[in-house]
């Protein structure tokens, strides 16, 4: 499998999506999927290695459970307060000291909906979830005027859930802003051991 993702990469075509892969392929599939301008959406299969993964390879961490529990359950942030603590996440991973960030929007088992609530224009913009042709230099300066908000070349964002695929389709698909222009990556879980 490692090896066809390789050559596929190598020959330049972009790999078809959804891509079942080895939990090994994993970093060279956020890589391609970067490469072709795609939000990588990780397809953990309820396993804790790639979650556990990610958390290390990524510097930024937003957990969707945790958002939604502080606005509904605990009722200790509004969805305004939300919605600045996801900017604030969103900006410190773009632009840290002229080194843009990886940052993880952890789904873990829930359907938290980006796309229809917690998204907002100059707070966490849709186009985030769009990719590089859609969330760009000029994009972020239409969102943040202010001429100390910068896009760094190396800013990634990935998203993952606990879900399979076939939950994915069913939970995530009207959620998460640009999804059918994501890149689903979807872990084998017979490739850990």
């Amino acid at each position: 499998k490692t090896q066809q993702l390789e050559d596929v990469l190598r020959s330049g075509r972009e790999p078809s999506w959804p891509l079942r892969i080895g939990m090994r392929q994993l970093q060279l599939a956020l890589v391609a999927a970067h490469n072709f301008g795609k939000v990588p959406l990780v397809v953990c299969n309820h396993l804790e290695q790639v979650e556990r993964f990610l958390l290390y390879s990524c510097e930024g961490l937003i957990d969707a459970k945790e958002v939604l529990g502080e606005v509904y359950i605990k009722r200790s942030k509004t969805l305004e307060d939300a919605r600045e603590s996801l900017k604030t996440s969103l900006l410190s991973a773009m632009e840290t000291h002229g080194v843009g960030l990886g940052l993880h929007l952890r789904m873990g088992d829930c359907a938290c909906d980006f796309k229809g609530t917690f998204c907002a224009a100059g707070a966490f913009p849709l186009e985030v979830f769009g990719g590089p042709g859609k969330w760009n230099s000029d994009e972020v300066k239409r969102h943040f005027p202010s001429p100390s908000v910068c896009l760094q070349p190396d800013f990634r964002f990935v998203v993952s859930t606990d879900y399979d695929l076939d939950e994915v389709m069913e939970h995530l698909a009207d959620k998460l802003p640009f999804f059918e222009e994501m890149a689903v990556i979807d872990i084998d879980p017979d490739s850990i051991s």
